[in-house]
């Protein structure tokens, strides 16, 4: 009866492979999120889709126009593009990133502290929630808004 069952249990994996599907046992890859125990590299990650998905950019600096910026190897838009957001900065000064509404660092801005991600800006509700009532961009959706970051000494 034993091999009865396991001879069916690999059948059914043959036939999901086959099919194109992964059996359920299979774990699919997941993007870095700098909390579980990834060496820091000195890096602001920005993709294009949720689950770092899509194109990617990436900063060691500020950045006063997220027009044009790399992956390391290729130029990206990513101004107003980016919908999951890792900051893998290094301990220390300058750590921690500010996330501006407009170019040059202007209007609302939210921060982002060293070794946090948010992997689902579309999903996540994160906001412009810092800067002054009158801020272009207060109140509204991360989420395909940033043109521009700043890295910071101040606490997030």
């Amino acid at each position: 009866m034993r091999r009865i069952t396991t001879a069916i249990a690999m059948t059914s994996i043959v036939v999901a492979a086959a099919a194109g599907s992964a059996p359920a046992f299979a774990t699919a890859p997941q993007a870095p999120t700098g909390t579980q125990g990834t060496q820091a590299d000195g890096y602001l990650y920005a993709w294009q889709h949720p689950h770092a998905g899509g194109y990617m950019c990436k900063w060691d600096w500020h950045d006063t126009d997220w027009e044009d910026c790399s992956d390391g190897e290729n130029l990206h838009n990513m101004q107003n593009n980016a919908s999951d957001l890792w900051n893998n900065g290094k301990p220390g000064a300058y750590e921690n990133v500010y996330f501006y509404y407009n170019e040059r660092m202007g209007g609302a801005y939210a921060c982002l502290s060293r070794g946090d991600s948010w992997p689902d800006l579309v999903n996540g509700g994160q906001t412009f929630n810092r800067g002054f009532w009158w801020s272009d961009g207060k109140g509204q959706k991360l989420e395909n808004n940033i043109a521009s970051h700043a890295w910071t000494n101040d606490d997030c």
